[in-house]
């Protein structure tokens, strides 16, 4: 079984590296497998298909960035503080962006043909936006926050500064602290907020 777990594993890493080096398009499920040192029929014992694989990787970033987003949660932080400690925390969110993004973009492009593959891939961020929208709630509920302002609308917006900085980072030519910037665009947020 841990031989198994392993093939999969090395399916997983060789695709990972191969998207980013070619991009989705031009990587072929011959090229993962060779890289991968396994079989086309072991492949196809893990992923239907290379859409498949392609979105258990992405799942795998979207995860690894919820685990460093959420390391203030875990020391009992509450929304809107914890908001300022997970730009804290989102220098490794920026590298793995730089690294992945342009992988994303093309899939993304491509997921639009077919609504069962995009509803997969947009999946997370929905999730995203209705747990921020919950903890802005709560935030209001207990008086963290300010009462009069749309919790829908403000966890949109945050959701849509945090990609935002994701995007500018990965379009950037030259490096910049990220992880300053958006620190600094979220206090702006979170200062008009707060009650």
């Amino acid at each position: 079984m841990a031989r198994l777990q392993k093939s999969r594993e090395k399916i997983l890493e060789s695709a990972g590296r191969l998207f980013s080096q070619k991009g989705y398009e031009r990587t072929s499920i011959h090229e993962i497998c060779m890289q991968a040192g396994v079989s086309k029929g072991a492949f196809y014992h893990y992923f239907s298909t290379k859409e498949n694989l392609f979105l258990i990787l992405m799942e795998g970033w979207i995860e690894r960035m919820r685990g460093v987003l959420g390391a203030g949660k875990a020391e009992g932080a509450v929304f809107p503080d914890n908001l300022l400690e997970m730009t804290e925390n989102s220098c490794e969110i920026f590298e793995t962006v730089e690294e992945n993004f342009s992988v994303m973009i093309e899939f993304c492009k491509d997921a639009l043909r077919d609504p069962s593959i995009w509803g997969r891939s947009v999946r997370p961020v929905t999730e995203n936006l209705i747990a921020l929208t919950n903890q802005l709630l709560n935030a209001q509920q207990d008086g963290r926050i300010r009462d009069d302002i749309d919790a829908s609308a403000t966890a949109h917006l945050l959701m849509a500064c945090a990609l935002g900085y994701l995007f500018l980072a990965a379009l950037s030519p030259e490096k910049r602290e990220w992880t300053k910037l958006a620190r600094s665009g979220m206090e702006l947020v979170e200062s008009s907020i707060r009650s």
